[in-house]
């Protein structure tokens, strides 16, 4: 069974007080700095040292997608949440799986340069992780402005169940709540 992250139960709390757009913007400059140290991976670096940076991503990647589900849900009709959220998972696995294509195109090409130009395949494969760190850092920081776009918007504020059922939902689809009649 999918354990969630540590700081997972505290983000409904952090997002009713705060509101949504403020933690997800927050999260995504967690996740920035995550990546960023990560981004000066030398070779000479034992596995300790990834272990910090890489907690410190997960809890700001922890701090975006309950947020994020649930402001997508509360902003719909009752009838249309099922759509809103099945358009959230869309998004979210679509770019999962994007940026999952570009870190391995940069990490190939990188590291590919990096061999053809004698270095040894240590450096070759650190040099490779770093710059795909520092993409990854580059690209959570472009969500902090998409979030302070979103905070302008005017949408229904989620309550606090919205964003605790999201936080313990591990496939962040929402049941309904509210009982359907069923058709004879």
């Amino acid at each position: 069974e999918p354990r969630p992250v540590v700081s997972a139960p505290l983000v409904p709390k952090m997002a009713q007080k705060a509101g949504a757009a403020t933690v997800v913007a927050l999260g995504f400059g967690i996740t920035a700095a995550g990546f960023g140290v990560l981004a000066l991976t030398k070779s000479s670096w034992g596995y300790a040292a990834f272990v910090i940076p890489f907690l410190v991503a997960a809890v700001g990647m922890s701090m975006t997608n309950g947020p994020c589900s649930s402001v997508s849900t509360s902003a719909v009709p009752a009838e249309q949440v099922g759509a809103a959220s099945g358009i959230s998972n869309m998004a979210r696995y679509v770019g999962a799986s994007v940026f999952t294509a570009v870190a391995a195109a940069v990490y190939s090409g990188t590291t590919t340069s990096k061999l053809d130009a004698g270095k040894e395949v240590d450096d070759a494969l650190a040099s490779g992780f770093a710059r795909v760190a520092l993409v990854m850092a580059i690209l959570s920081a472009l969500g902090i402005p998409l979030a302070i776009a979103a905070k302008r918007m005017r949408t229904p504020r989620p309550e606090t169940i919205d964003y605790a059922a999201a936080a313990a939902s591990h496939s962040h689809t929402l049941p309904r709540l509210d009982p359907v009649p069923l058709v004879r």
